[in-house]
């Protein structure tokens, strides 16, 4: 599928119904495809196929109370613990956030 189809298919599901819409956004744009383009082999085989099918709802956290939507004013840290990262910050209007089971959450790092 390319980004003019994609982009074809949105504005049409916008048309009828703009949640709708926003979901398959961040569900295949905002959330499979990072797993996608940047996750591990065990990642891509964990998430993808159970997000194709529906099973596993995706969210997105970028917005911030102070910084808004500005990866440049953005607060949440991020720090590895071993194998484990601790996220530290607040995250606020997450579309799917109150269904979701997998979260791509932005954060910096030192």
């Amino acid at each position: 599928l390319n980004a003019v189809s994609y982009g074809l298919i949105c504005q049409e599901l916008e048309r009828g119904d703009s949640g709708i819409r926003s979901f398959v956004s961040v569900q295949s744009s905002l959330c499979m495809y990072p797993i996608f383009a940047y996750g591990s082999e065990a990642q891509k085989r964990e998430w993808l196929p159970a997000m194709a099918r529906g099973e596993v709802i995706g969210c997105f956290g970028l917005t911030e109370p102070h910084g808004g939507s500005d990866p440049a004013n953005m607060k949440t840290r991020a720090r590895r613990d071993g194998d484990d990262w601790i996220l530290d910050g607040a995250k606020m209007w997450i579309t799917n956030g109150n269904l979701a089971q997998i979260a791509i959450v932005w954060a910096q790092t030192d």
